[in-house]
């Protein structure tokens, strides 16, 4: 008789613990998709505010504090006497002075003013250069036809960059490639940017029905500009996205 008590009571708490946890992943399922809903609806106009005061944010409290370690370090620099402490110190304010110009970067990276006044080709120029320096991934970038930024309005360079920016993070978080290549092609009445990596690539398919964030704001971005995004890719053999943009249309 115990033994069938104890055995109810293991079945009726597995249970229980089934249906909750059944509940929990339900519950963030909703959430994410109401995430995901929020994101989707957010105005182009909408996210840039966003975007911009988050570059505020990170300018303005995150640089003042890395720049106040930075300030501290000299004098603890200065007065120390133990060798080995002073290589860990200067390796620290190296760290430092590093997160400094991330941060810096990332700051500006986010802020459309910026990128509208320095314009497309220098900004994603820059941000390949910042990421070569890290020797994890080797990043190359070619230009075809007529260079002139000029032909592309302000907001559509900065919408043609939100989207490089989408693409190669995604290259970096979940590629596990080891180059990076973007190619510009600027012609009179076309304009075409081709991102490649050489990583893992991903099954479409899968992707498509996850219907995740990151390439539903790439599309949604390249509709904003009557433009065409074709991702092309399979596991193991890397991924190419491009944007293909008539000219007439921006």
């Amino acid at each position: 008789m115990l033994f069938v008590v104890l055995s109810f009571s293991l079945f009726l708490l597995v249970t229980l613990y089934i249906k909750r946890e059944e509940k929990h992943r339900t519950d963030n399922q909703r959430m994410l998709f109401e995430i995901e809903q929020r994101e989707l609806n957010m105005s182009f106009k909408d996210r840039e505010i966003a975007l911009n005061e988050v570059s505020k944010e990170v300018h303005d409290n995150i640089g003042q504090l890395v720049n106040l370690i930075r300030m501290n370090l000299y004098p603890i620099e200065e007065y120390c006497t133990n060798s080995v402490q002073l290589e860990l110190i200067k390796y620290v304010s190296e760290l430092t002075d590093r997160v400094v110009a991330e941060t810096k970067d990332i700051s500006r990276s986010l802020n459309s003013d910026f990128i509208k006044k320095k314009g497309l080709y220098t900004v994603l120029e820059h941000d390949l250069d910042r990421i070569n320096m890290s020797k994890n991934l080797r990043c190359s970038m070619q230009v075809e036809g007529q260079n002139n930024d000029s032909l592309l309005t302000a907001e559509t360079q900065l919408t043609i960059y939100r989207i490089a920016q989408e693409a190669i993070n995604n290259v970096l978080q979940h590629a596990h490639a080891q180059t990076l290549h973007v190619s510009l092609r600027y012609e009179k009445d076309n304009f075409k940017m081709v991102i490649g990596d050489d990583g893992v690539g991903f099954n479409m398919e899968e992707v498509n029905d996850k219907g995740t964030i990151g390439l539903n704001n790439m599309r949604q971005r390249a509709k904003l500009l009557n433009g065409y995004l074709d991702i092309n890719t399979e596991p193991l053999y890397g991924s190419f996205i491009t944007l293909s943009i008539q000219s007439s249309r921006v």
